[in-house]
């Protein structure tokens, strides 16, 4: 059968990102299926190229992939739905072919989703044999209904599977054209991992990839990655895991097959500031890595205790110190105006966090309500939200205590310190590549 897929990302207002999840989804689909692709940051005008391909390649099955709900700004909220529900629309009106909507966005809300988009059907979660079994119910000539992990209606349950990661075939770099980012400045994107145990109050990982943490095989990670270097120029690999460094064994495994094979490329991760020392640290430096940002959150102790982050303001510091004494460039975070933030808890977080030379700080002020989380449960208590409140659209929390403060406070954090930026202040950025890979 003829399988269209979609990336709706078109990237207007946030960081491009390649899309890993459809690309895998398309590796993973059964033999003799055929597949084209169509990415809309890629395409300049989506429409008519919507239209053409449709018309020439007459798909019996189209899949889209959504990666965000909203720009998650709480000064400037803003929906980033409509663009996929348009897309949605035109292919309903082009096409009797059932389109299937999946992806991060999808994974937070399917039922909601689902009906904003007015698609056929959803795929909740990780959705390479989901959306494999969808392929192959409709190639026999059966309806979605029924299909596992497959949302046709609002009475549908929502079935999370978590994949095998080691069963998976790799991502289908060339069908979404991964050379064209590349040639932009961008980093491939790749997972070691999958899956997330902690339970941080806001946020909603165990919707999209469950809590069980699967590994994936280092010598295959570091396969996939010479694949990449040699095939697609890939020089620089951003490691998309939430927590590279978790479990730490695995992140050391990793380190240590990079640098006995010697990989042709530099790479930057995501860490949690409760498993890093200076031996993670040095077989990092040793296995490529130029740039960490480091998932702080908070400099205050109580604080990170209501935001359920299980590491002490003394562990960020620790990390951001060994990243910068070992010369590598490091990004922390700020979420601010959690439950229980007050004007002196954020005091303290900028305080400390200005005290680390070498590192640059991101400063997110609001906290995007997702359902599923304890911070949705507390907004909902606090009268925040209610029954009535939609959440496919921004909802944010942020203490009372600081509404009043909490911009001034920001802006005086970024004046004192340049390499700071934050979605507090009109016109700045809450996220900064490092000079060496921009």
């Amino acid at each position: 059968m003829r399988v269209l897929l979609v990336s709706a990302n078109d990237a207007s207002n946030l960081q491009p990102i390649f899309p890993l999840g459809i690309a895998y989804v398309a590796a993973n689909l059964d033999p003799g299926h055929e597949r084209r692709a169509l990415d809309l940051y890629l395409t300049q005008d989506w429409p008519p190229e919507l239209e053409q391909l449709i018309a020439s390649y007459r798909p019996g099955l189209i899949g889209v992939s959504i990666r965000n709900l909203d720009t998650q700004n709480y000064f400037a909220p803003s929906s980033l739905l409509e663009v996929p529900r348009e897309l949605v629309r035109t292919c309903h009106k082009l096409t009797d072919a059932p389109v299937v909507i999946g992806g991060t966005a999808t994974s937070l809300m399917p039922v909601r989703t689902l009906q904003y988009l007015e698609a056929d059907a959803a795929i909740a979660g990780e959705g390479e044999t989901h959306f494999r079994e969808a392929v192959n119910a409709r190639a026999a000539g059966r309806t979605l209904d029924g299909v596992p992990g497959t949302v046709t209606s609002d009475a549908d349950a929502v079935e999370l599977s978590p994949e095998d990661v080691n069963n998976l075939r790799p991502p289908d770099w060339g069908l979404f054209s991964l050379s064209e980012y590349v040639a932009r400045g961008m980093a491939a994107n790749v997972q070691t991992k999958r899956g997330c145990p902690f339970r941080c109050v806001y946020c909603a990982t165990h919707l999209l990839e469950a809590r069980t943490t699967r590994l994936r095989d280092p010598e295959a990670v570091a396969d996939e990655i010479e694949e990449l270097a040699a095939a697609h120029g890939v020089r620089t690999v951003h490691f998309v895991d939430d927590n590279f460094n978790y479990p730490s064994a695995h992140a050391l495994a990793l380190c240590e097959t990079f640098t006995r094979r010697g990989l042709p490329v530099r790479w930057i991760c995501n860490l949690h500031p409760g498993y890093v020392d200076e031996g993670l640290v040095a077989a990092m430096k040793r296995a490529g890595c130029i740039y960490a940002a480091v998932g702080s959150e908070s400099a205050n102790e109580q604080m990170l205790a209501n935001l359920r982050r299980p590491y002490s303001p003394a562990d960020v510091e620790r990390t951001c110190r060994l990243l910068s004494q070992a010369g590598m460039e490091n990004w922390a975070s700020l979420l601010l105006g959690g439950p229980g933030e007050t004007p002196a808890t954020v005091e303290e977080s900028i305080a400390r966090m200005g005290a680390l030379e070498g590192t640059s700080v991101g400063i997110t002020a609001g906290i995007r309500v997702h359902p599923g989380t304890e911070l949705a449960e507390i907004a909902r208590r606090e009268g925040v939200i209610d029954g009535a409140t939609d959440l496919l659209f921004p909802a944010f929390y942020l203490s009372p205590a600081v509404a009043n403060t909490i911009v001034e406070q920001v802006r005086g954090a970024l004046a004192e310190h340049r390499n700071w930026s934050s979605n507090a202040v009109p016109g700045t950025i809450s996220w900064r590549p490092p000079q060496s890979h921009a």
